[in-house]
């Protein structure tokens, strides 16, 4: 960088933002020449923000480093940053290309993922921005939440309301720029879970995107068709099994049609990509962009391919959680992942994963704001045991609990024994600032055996 290019870029850092953008993109004090140039000042630039959160005044500046002085003699530089990001975004682009072309001949369906893949990824860094404390929009974050929650909106909740309890209570339903896990072992319900989430979310107004590598679109719309009829007081209406095999008198089918002829576009689902191949988290991007989803749910984690194409499966895994994780923070998401208990980590149906029994699941324990895991309660088909394992911005409780589980009528998520339903009016009466600590009632108790069980 010559020193006319350093001068227009120092010229045209007039933010914070400016500076991390610039950053973001590489530059630091060994992009400028060390005779002549302005080095040094550079640096100055980087120490004085990181301190104080805006940038450092001219004057200053100048009685520092007498000579940098941007005159008019300079010319009026306007934003050379974005000049140089869109240079940046131009190389990148072409690269991808580049490093593709010769692919295409020989296997150009895999060469043109590749290429798709890669652009998408270009294409995100486009709406990513570097954060800092004072962000305005820091508190109109903040600012929507109590709103959400004083004029009781989405249910009295400050996030997106999921129809689970224990996730609505303690987390104050999901979150915008939150990852959140559920596990268990196979064929305890995940799937059945994540719909009564996605079609919670659906019922409130927001956007839905469902990524079910494992199941078929029919069988999730199946699946959030009961809940949303059991969530919206609609009778006679058809069972799952009854969807599935066809067994139902001519009122229930018609209620069916007629209740299919009322919904809107705003629940959306994925399934595989043709000839098998799986979707990636760019892809993925791609797709709550288009259709401008406010919570992804993605059934799955260890079947959604790596764009980076890791040679091991468990780096596989952690890069796609990572993405995930990243893509919920740069769009301001809310990201719903789940994955299985390792083979062999669980024995009976009964019995609760921990973090450590996640199936090459170590980056969902890291990442997660919230942890969940889920197992049979009792040998009771329609119930479930729920604990969260790991909260980090809300109350952390880790507590089994029971909570309805009907697959056929798409009741789930509600706490259901007489311990539950007390620890839900207490965690309620929490959320709303009475001190429980001191009433005697257990509620903080250690759970000293550490098995998830209350020591009531």
């Amino acid at each position: 960088m010559d020193a006319v290019k350093e001068i227009a870029l120092l010229c045209s850092i007039k933010t914070p933002e400016d500076y991390f953008l610039a950053s973001s993109l590489g530059i630091t004090e060994n992009h400028f020449l060390k005779d002549g140039g302005f080095r040094d000042v550079w640096h100055f630039y980087a120490r004085y923000v990181r301190d104080f959160n805006k940038i450092p005044p001219v004057e200053l500046i100048q009685t520092n480093y007498p000579k940098f002085a941007p005159t008019a003699a300079h010319g009026e530089v306007r934003y050379e940053v974005e000049q140089l990001h869109a240079a940046y975004l131009s190389r990148s682009a072409y690269g991808v290309l580049n490093d593709n072309l010769s692919d295409t001949v020989s296997n150009p369906t895999e060469a043109i993922t590749r290429m798709i893949d890669g652009l998408q990824k270009i294409k995100i860094s486009l709406n990513e921005r570097s954060g800092y404390l004072n962000d305005s929009s820091i508190y109109e974050s903040v600012y929507s939440r109590y709103q959400n929650v004083m004029n009781g909106a989405t249910n009295g909740f400050s996030g997106i309301p999921t129809g689970i309890e224990m996730v609505d209570i303690t987390g104050q339903g999901l979150q915008k720029g939150e990852l959140t896990g559920f596990i268990a072992r196979p064929g305890i319900g995940k799937t059945a879970l994540l719909v009564k989430i996605g079609v919670t979310a659906w019922l409130n107004g927001y956007r839905v995107l469902f990524v079910s590598p494992e199941m078929s679109k029919e069988h999730i719309a199946l699946r959030s068709h009961v809940v949303i009829a059991q969530d919206s007081g609609i009778t006679e209406f058809p069972t799952y099994s009854e969807l599935m095999l066809g067994k139902m008198d001519y009122q229930r089918l018609e209620t069916y049609k007629k209740f299919l002829e009322s919904m809107d576009d705003r629940w959306l689902t994925l399934e595989l990509q043709e000839q098998g191949s799986l979707f990636t988290v760019p892809q993925i991007a791609s797709q709550a962009l288009h259709h401008r989803a406010d919570i992804i749910i993605v059934d799955g984690v260890t079947f959604i391919d790596d764009a980076k194409h890791a040679q091991a499966k468990w780096e596989q895994v952690t890069n796609v959680v990572q993405d995930l994780k990243t893509l919920a923070t740069d769009r301001g998401l809310s990201v719903v992942v789940s994955q299985h208990a390792k083979p062999g980590a669980i024995t009976k149906l009964t019995d609760m994963p921990q973090l450590q029994d996640v199936y090459m699941g170590d980056k969902i324990a890291q990442v997660a704001e919230r942890v969940f895991a889920i197992a049979l309660a009792k040998m009771d088909p329609t119930r479930r045991m729920v604990m969260l394992w790991k909260n980090r911005n809300g109350i952390n409780w880790n507590r089994k609990k029971e909570m309805s589980f009907n697959v056929n009528n798409g009741d789930i998520g509600r706490w259901t024994d007489p311990d539950s339903i007390k620890a839900k009016s207490e965690l309620r009466d929490y959320v709303k600032g009475i001190d429980l600590s001191s009433s005697g009632n257990g509620f903080f108790d250690d759970d000293d055996d550490h098995d998830g069980d209350d020591d009531w």
